[in-house]
């Protein structure tokens, strides 16, 4: 019967303890977010139909806990439609976590949709957004429906996403959009709900 060499099993040890931490994607282990936040990026892609869904693609600046907010938008109102614009210069977002000892994004922001012609211009206002991500802790989210409504508040602990769009000069029922999703809960207006957010701070 063959003896191994205890050095010989220590060195095995060492090498595939090494091939293991290796072969592990980055940021697999754990998704936390620095605990001083300066800049946001994100996208969110939400989809409330078989054919209509909402992009947006924002920065968030904060100064402290607050900042200003722009970013780029497509409103696809039917399959052969969609309307493109920006958010407007004046904008603003807050992140409560910004300054706190980390682990995770909480965020709110407004603003004016523009750009996109006569749908955002007959209105007495333009379009409005509203953005609210709470408990976002991994660099990419998956957002998937549920049973039952789940607005994105400060009260809420569990991670979640609200995206919604109101004001177009739009024929019913593609005048507003609306994208409330959180963990297990859910309320498209329109069924066939989901989103996915990516996101990344510094």
């Amino acid at each position: 019967m063959r003896r191994w060499n205890p050095l010989f099993l220590v060195a095995l040890l060492v090498v595939v303890l090494a091939t293991v931490v290796f072969i592990t994607p980055p940021g697999a282990s754990a998704h936390s977010f620095p605990s001083s936040i300066s800049l946001i990026n994100g996208k969110i892609v939400a989809k409330n139909s078989d054919t209509h869904y909402f992009v947006l693609t924002f920065t968030c600046a904060l100064s402290g806990t607050t900042g200003p907010l722009s970013g780029n938008w497509t409103y696809e109102v039917t399959s052969t439609s969609s309307l493109t614009g920006m958010v407007e210069p004046g904008a603003r977002c807050s992140d409560l976590t910004a300054t706190s000892t980390g682990g995770q994004v909480t965020l709110t922001g407004t603003g004016n949709l523009v750009g996109c012609g006569v749908p955002c211009t007959t209105n007495p206002t333009p379009p409005m957004l509203t953005l609210a991500l709470t408990n976002i802790v991994a660099t990419k989210t998956f957002f998937n429906a549920g049973t039952s409504s789940a607005l994105c508040t400060s009260s809420k602990s569990q991670t979640c996403l609200d995206v919604e769009a109101s004001g177009f000069s739009l024929p019913t029922p593609f005048n507003n959009f609306s994208s409330q999703c959180g963990s297990f809960t859910c309320d498209m207006s329109a069924g066939f709900p989901y989103a996915t957010l990516n996101l990344s701070t510094r």
